[in-house]
């Protein structure tokens, strides 16, 4: 019988006789995985063999996937983190209440999570 490769590690073909650690930028949260996920934006994976990801500091952002930093923020900016159960409704009544321009989401799809912003 086979053995499912461990968290952090992919087994990528059929017949394998070892497991592969997962590179920096990318993590295997789960067992018996056939590839790793990249990092999310926001996000950062440092090291290999990596079992999750890690949000991005206090006046750090990542715009990209799969990576294995983030960057600083210009030193005339700050962000900001905001959570939202449904970020379309919640993210429009935030910007049209609070900030002084209009937030248009073509979307129709509820989505969930946290946004970073970087504001001058």
């Amino acid at each position: 019988s086979c053995t499912p490769a461990s968290k952090g590690h992919y087994v990528a073909l059929a017949g394998a006789t070892t497991q592969s650690a997962c590179t920096v930028g990318t993590y295997a949260a789960d067992k018996g995985l056939s590839a790793c996920k990249n990092a999310d934006a926001g996000h950062y994976v440092a090291s290999a063999g990596a079992t999750g990801q890690e949000a991005c500091a206090k006046d750090t952002f990542q715009a990209n996937t799969g990576q294995s930093s983030c960057n600083d923020v210009a030193n005339d900016h700050f962000t900001i983190t905001l959570s939202f159960s449904d970020v379309k409704t919640d993210l429009i009544d935030y910007f049209n209440k609070y900030e002084s321009f209009c937030l248009d989401l073509r979307s129709d799809s509820v989505l969930k999570g946290d946004l970073n912003f970087i504001y001058k």
